[in-house]
Formats: C-alpha cells, structure tokens, sequence
C-alpha cells in the first residue's frame, strides 16, 4: 500500500493536541507518515504587517517581545508533539518513513500561518486542524480556512478531546453534485476501515430522491451502507446536518460543497464557520 501523507497544524494548544491524536489514529490504520507543522511568527513580517501608521513599522521593543513569545510557542509545540509521539517511530527531515508503518515528523517553518499550512498541504494527502476554539480560536480559523480553501486537499476538523476514536463509524452528508462526488473521494481513507456507514442526505418535503446509484457505489465497494433521509426543517443546513450526525451516533462527518443553493452555502457561504464552530465531531471536508 503507498504511503499516506498526513499533516496536523501544532500550535501547542489543547486544541491542536487533539489534532495531532486523530491524525496518528488515521495514520496507525494504514502505512503514514504524520508530519506535525508548527509556524513561528517571522518577526520582520510582523514588524511591517502590523505597522501602526502608513507604512511605518512597528517599534523594535514590541517587534522584539512578539519574537520572543514566537519562540515560546515554537518550543510549547514541539514540547508537546514529543509527548505524543515519545513511542513511535521519529525521523529527521530528509530521512525515510517506514514504507509498512506509521512514522512522524516534526516541521518548523517561519512565516504566516496560513499561508505555510496551505502551502504544505498542497503535498500531503490530508490536513488535520483543529476546531477553531478557545484563546486562539481567531488563528485556528484562518489557518483552518486557509487549509480548506487553498490546500486543494481533504481537511479534517478535530473538536478538543475527540481525535482518538474516529473513522468506526462514518457518515457522509450527500446530494447529487460533483461537489458532493469529491466527498466521496476525500472518504476513502475511513471507508476502507469503517464498521458502519451512514449517507445523511437533507431533502425538500417534496423531494423523493433516486438512491440507487449511491447505494449501488458502496454495495460495488463491498460496503454496507444505510440511507438516512431527513426532511428540511429549514433551520440552517450545516446545524441539521451536524444533528443528524449526532444523531445516528458518527464518530466523523465527511461533508463538502453542494450544487443546490441552500446546500452550497454549507462549505461556500457563512455556513463554513457554524460547521467549524459548532462541530462536536471530526468533520471532514473537502472543496
């Protein structure tokens, strides 16, 4: 089996603890290499970013604090993905993962958030993020958002405290869209595994929709499926599709964007931030 490339935002928050956890929990179930990135605040982008007039930079005491904060965050991280990984294989940058096996690494890059997590997204087969919460849930969010929207990889969304059991039990929020056909694809790496899964699918009072094909996807995969229709209640979508999650007891929601305009404002409009907000499981999501 090749290797999967599993990378987890580390900002050494509770947060991204969890992150990290569900990312190795994702990573025993196949050969992986987990990478955890940490970003340290490069203290001459914020000297000029935050200039307080036009174009003035910031003062050298505050510029000087701020770095210094950057490093206690970096050692925090690293501190904490050393805890977490004490009793797995560790390899240096340069070196070769376990070709049959879970391997981690731990990767330091200067710069801004965001934009170094998207960019290392890009060459790995998944992103795992925290839930946006807390102290610095402000942060989490634009790297979360950066992740989803310019990695052009699968991102998973870990709330605090729930990354260690995830993928037994799946459900996939689906509607007849390619956006929601990407869903499927981004699935993969918890349907192989899964125990159960679930298609959640939110329909109009008047809708009876053609489940055959859908079915007939999983039942060609030689997976077990069950159908889950539930009526519009018109609240907004990603809050019953995050219910009917609950619901049906998923351990991980993989959802992504939808062609019917109600639907796509779940991954393209507001929407994005109540599902990243309010989740109480993993969410997986891809665009």
């Amino acid at each position: 089996m090749a290797l999967t490339r599993i990378l987890t935002f580390m900002n050494g928050t509770e947060e991204s603890r969890s992150a990290l956890k569900a990312a190795i929990a994702v990573g025993k179930t196949r050969p992986s290499l987990v990478d955890g990135l940490h970003v340290e605040l490069d203290a001459q982008h914020l000297r000029w970013a935050a200039a307080p007039g036009l174009g003035d930079p910031l003062p050298g005491a505050i510029v000087e604090e701020a770095r210094k904060a950057a490093e206690e965050r970096a050692k925090l991280a690293h501190a904490m993905f050393d805890e977490e990984t004490q009793n797995l294989k560790r390899i240096n940058n340069g070196a070769l993962p376990d070709p049959d096996g879970l391997t981690v690494r731990f990767l330091l890059r200067r710069g801004h958030e965001g934009d170094e997590l998207a960019r290392a997204g890009r060459t790995h087969d998944l992103t795992v993020v925290p839930r946006p919460s807390g102290a610095a849930r402000e942060t989490e969010m634009v790297a979360a958002e950066a992740a989803l929207f310019e990695s052009g990889h699968p991102v998973l969304i870990v709330p605090e405290g729930k990354g260690e059991v995830i993928g037994k039990h799946v459900a996939i929020a689906w509607t007849d869209t390619k956006e929601a056909a990407r869903t499927l694809w981004a699935a993969r790496l918890f349907l192989e595994k899964a125990e159960r899964v679930s298609v959640l699918m939110i329909v109009d009072d008047d809708d009876n929709p053609d489940t055959h094909d859908i079915n007939e996807f999983f039942l060609h995969k030689g997976i077990d499926v069950e159908v889950d229709l539930a009526r519009d209640t018109r609240e907004p979508i990603a809050e019953q599709i995050l219910k009917r999650a609950e619901q049906v007891g998923a351990d991980v929601l993989c959802m992504g964007a939808y062609g019917h305009s109600r639907m796509r404002e779940l991954v393209l409009g507001g929407a994005t931030r109540g599902v990243l907000w309010d989740a109480e499981i993993p969410v997986l999501m891809a665009h």
